[in-house]
């Protein structure tokens, strides 16, 4: 009565061990016959097994012995960079976690030191194996792509970029260089963060602080070379979604002076205040508000086309086009009306009275 009255509620190890101490009080092998002995005992076992389910799991599991044998760590992260499926990879720096967790139970030096030490030594791997290769394929991937573009500005990328091709049955869309490296590598940015050792591990942070970095510093040593990393940054954020903080660096060297796409921008005051002289083949300001003028060399255009690229040539052109166009708009307008047009008419007719007077030359 009582091993029936424990089996009847859920079977947990206390109502499995009331339940065979209850059989074994009452000598169950006497009154009951062997074969039903046997089952009764099969089922009690089974049971036992499935109250312990998640210790055996737990058991079948543990993958502590790694820690052991941390030399297959290396091996692994060796041919996993370019082969093995981004699931594994994760199941397997889980598994290196379990090592970590066992160092807890460590009783002859300190736990934390331990713990430490396995931390800098797996990071160390990742760093040298994984992350040090990741960066260098996204930078050299970078680095191709905007200079086979290097006459893009930075407007003309982002609309290269984020315009929509329309898709076309006889044009098919052209694939991109090493793209099979470029969706790997963005797999490998899109893994989720992992914890070593206690610690939270994201390589997309890494990546993206060590392109910071290195656009940061290379744009500081050659300002003129600025606009490259800006493109390599509209770059990583549309190809590999790499957020970067703002560099806040010039795009211009001190000594550059006036900047030719500033003067785009302002056309009609740049025409209006300065002056050509044809001997120094330069532009010299008017008048000035303070006891200096300003100066437009041929140095200073040389420098805003090593800032900006070679694009902006094009830009100016067009801008100057824009502007010449306007202009003589306005004159041909100011050339119909009557009082113009009047004064005009008289000039001619004075000057064919008195041709032979004036030598064939027109007075000013």
């Amino acid at each position: 009565m009582i091993a029936e009255n424990a089996m009847s509620k859920s079977p947990t190890k206390s109502q499995i061990l009331i339940c065979g101490v209850s059989l074994e009080i009452g000598n169950y092998t006497k009154f009951i016959k062997s074969s039903d002995c046997g089952e009764i005992d099969d089922l009690l076992s089974r049971l036992e097994m499935l109250s312990k389910i998640g210790e055996i799991f737990q058991r079948s599991t543990n993958t502590t012995f790694l820690y052991f044998h941390r030399s297959l760590a290396q091996v692994y992260f060796e041919s996993a960079f370019e082969d093995y499926p981004l699931e594994r990879v994760e199941y397997f720096l889980e598994c290196l976690e379990d090592g970590a967790k066992f160092l807890k139970n460590a009783k002859h030096c300190d736990s934390e030191d331990l713990k430490l030490n396995f931390r800098e030594e797996i990071q160390q791997l990742i760093q040298d194996l994984i992350i040090e290769k990741l960066c260098t394929q996204i930078e050299n991937d970078l680095r191709i792509d905007v200079h086979s573009h290097q006459n893009e500005t930075i407007g003309e990328l982002e609309l290269r970029l984020f315009t929509i091709p329309k898709k076309s049955k006889s044009s098919p869309a052209i694939p991109l260089p090493n793209q099979d490296v470029a969706l790997r590598n963005r797999q490998w940015l899109e893994m989720k963060p992992f914890k070593i050792a206690g610690i939270v591990f994201d390589l997309k942070h890494k990546v993206e602080k060590y392109l910071e970095k290195t656009f940061y510093n290379l744009t500081a040593v050659a300002l003129h070379d600025g606009e490259t990393y800006a493109k390599m940054r509209q770059l990583a954020k549309h190809r590999y979604s790499l957020d970067f903080s703002p560099t806040k660096l010039p795009y211009m060297t001190i000594d550059q002076g006036l900047d030719v796409l500033m003067i785009m921008k302002n056309i009609h005051v740049f025409v209006s205040n300065y002056n050509y002289d044809l001997n120094e083949q330069m532009f010299i300001e008017k008048t000035g508000k303070n006891r200096s003028l300003n100066v437009m060399h041929v140095q200073q255009v040389v420098n805003s086309i090593k800032t900006h690229g070679a694009g902006i040539v094009n830009s100016a052109v067009n801008y100057a086009y824009q502007f010449l166009k306007k202009k003589f708009h306005i004159f041909s307008q100011f050339l119909f009306d009557d009082q113009i047009k009047c004064q005009l008419i008289k000039e001619i007719r004075y000057y064919r009275d008195s041709i032979d007077e004036l030598n064939q030359m027109v007075r000013f």
